[in-house]
Parts: structure tokens; sequence; C-alpha cells
């Protein structure tokens, strides 16, 4: 497993994200589980709202 995310094209704060952490951020980036802030942001370090995740639930229950 590398701990290299290839989503740092699309997320400008990935050096942010620790390193174990890199490979599950970029799958679940990639499947559209999460996404990032409209600036380009991840923000791995701040905390999540009750409205962020509720989103993540109802992605995660109406995955295909």
């Amino acid at each position: 497993m590398t701990t290299t995310c290839r989503c740092k094209s699309y997320i400008k704060d990935q050096n942010q994200i620790i390193k174990w952490a890199k490979p599950y951020v970029e799958t679940v980036v990639k499947q559209g589980t999460l996404y990032g802030y409209p600036d380009g942001s991840f923000k791995p370090k701040a905390p999540i709202t009750r409205a962020e995740a509720a989103a993540v639930i109802y992605r995660l229950i109406h995955i295909h």
C-alpha cells in the first residue's frame, strides 16, 4: 500500500493528511463518498460538522 496520495492534483492541502490515511482518502474521494471543499481543500484536521456527517452517511447508504 502506497502512502503517496495521487489526489494531489485536486486536494490542495493533501500534505496535511496523515501518512497512513492517504490511500483511504484517495479511495473515498475517487468513489465520491467524500468531497473536498469548493476551494480545493480537504481540511483533514478540521472537525466534521453534523451536516457533513449526514451527507457522508447519505452517500454511503445510496452507493450503487
